[in-house]
């Protein structure tokens, strides 16, 4: 009689009992699991997965077989209650072995998750040279202010980022704005300047081109000079131009535009200092952040072994078959194998199996959010948080 292949792949070299096959099965798998438990190798991962799926099917089919012979080798006539009791272990056989992969899976990641993270969190601190504080824990007070901070990094980050273009387009209008100061005091004298320029920037600043382009005209026709007139309406045109074309560039918190380098300047600064206080808490929580991490993927995969072990799967898994299988001779037996075997499995499908792809979402969740918080930490590290030299003299050229 030639040895089954699914023995022969087990590295059997003669038939072997069923308690025999279920250990050996259990050994191969936990050598890949340990395996695939330090693996960086996302393909690799997904090859192991499907290497454990496919082990566990062919082991279900390995023990389909086994149970047609045992169940020929045991021929008699099974009373009522046996009859019943087989066909409720044939109908809960499938959804067993579905669940007992997905089990078998979300703890091969959950475990995989748990030793990357701990190297993870090694690598940082020998980086760092420092490691996780006894002092600083991480409370959800912090991960509520960890999420602000996020929010509030991206968007000081693109409106410093705004200033920084913004300068060299404010500095070019320097000119423009100068030489409508001198036009207008050549036209109406030193002492109006302020007063009739007011209308301009007034307009400027809100965003009302059309007002603040009609406020020039009413400057320009309000006296009979026509060579100033002409230069003032050039400077002026040329500096509401570009503002109008750069609004969205120039544009302030408060949703006003800035009109002059200094101002960017300032404004820079100001996101620079709130930059390093986020700078400040990141480095207070980093590694707290990464332990807290970590501590969720120990919580859930203590809550995936509330379902029990591969080990005790395996074995209900073989208990199931076993009565399926073979007599159930007397009613002490029958009972034993309801309560025992049927109820226990019913109850694992209908309540505690169902968590395992919420188990299992949850820890992958917990790994990107490791990741994106070692990823902002990273970043803003790196950040040149230092402010400019603002021009604090240039207000008064404005006219403001």
């Amino acid at each position: 009689m030639s040895l089954h292949p699914f023995l022969a792949s087990l590295g059997f070299d003669k038939p072997a009992d069923i308690d025999a096959v279920e250990r050996r099965v259990l050994e191969v798998v936990k050598e890949h699991l340990q395996k695939v438990s330090t693996s960086f190798d996302e393909a690799e991962v997904k090859r192991e997965e499907a290497w454990l799926r496919d082990i566990h099917v062919r082991y279900f089919q390995y023990t389909l077989e086994w149970v047609m012979e045992e169940a020929r080798q045991n021929k008699g006539s099974p009373n009522a209650e046996a009859v019943k009791l087989k066909k409720q272990a044939r109908d809960v056989m499938t959804d067993l072995q579905k669940h007992m992969i997905e089990f078998s899976c979300c703890y091969m990641h959950i475990n995989r998750f748990m030793t990357l993270l701990r190297d993870e969190m090694r690598i940082e601190e020998q980086r760092l040279g420092i490691s996780v504080s006894k002092e600083t824990k991480w409370t959800s007070d912090a991960g509520a202010m960890m999420a602000r901070y996020r929010t509030q990094k991206r968007l000081m980050v693109e409106s410093a980022d705004r200033m920084k273009k913004s300068k060299p387009l404010l500095d070019a209008l320097e000119g423009p704005f100068e030489t409508l100061r001198q036009s207008i005091g050549r036209m109406y004298g030193g002492d109006k300047v302020e007063t009739l320029q007011r209308s301009v920037i007034a307009a400027l600043r809100t965003k009302d081109f059309a007002r603040a382009r009609r406020a020039l005209d009413e400057i320009a026709n309000g006296k009979k000079k026509i060579d100033e007139a002409e230069q003032l309406l050039t400077a002026g045109r040329t500096i509401i131009d570009t503002c109008e074309q750069y609004q969205d560039l120039f544009v302030s918190d408060e949703d006003r535009l800035f009109l002059k380098s200094s101002e960017t300047d300032q404004a820079y600064n100001v996101y620079m200092r709130e930059l390093r206080k986020i700078k400040a808490f990141l480095a207070k929580y980093y590694m707290p952040y990464m332990q807290y991490k970590l501590e969720v993927l120990l919580h859930l995969k203590d809550k995936l072994l509330v379902i029990g072990s591969i080990e005790s799967q395996m074995t209900l898994y073989r208990r199931l078959l076993t009565g399926f299988a073979r007599p159930l001779a007397d009613i002490k037996e029958m009972r034993a194998y309801e309560s025992e075997v049927l109820d226990k499995i019913k109850y694992l499908l209908g309540t505690q199996f169902q968590e395992v792809p919420v188990i299992l979402a949850r820890a992958r969740e917990t790994v990107s959010e490791f990741r994106t918080g070692a990823d902002e930490f990273r970043d803003i590290e790196k950040m040149d948080t230092s402010e400019i030299s603002a021009n604090e003299d240039g207000e008064t050229a404005v006219g403001l």
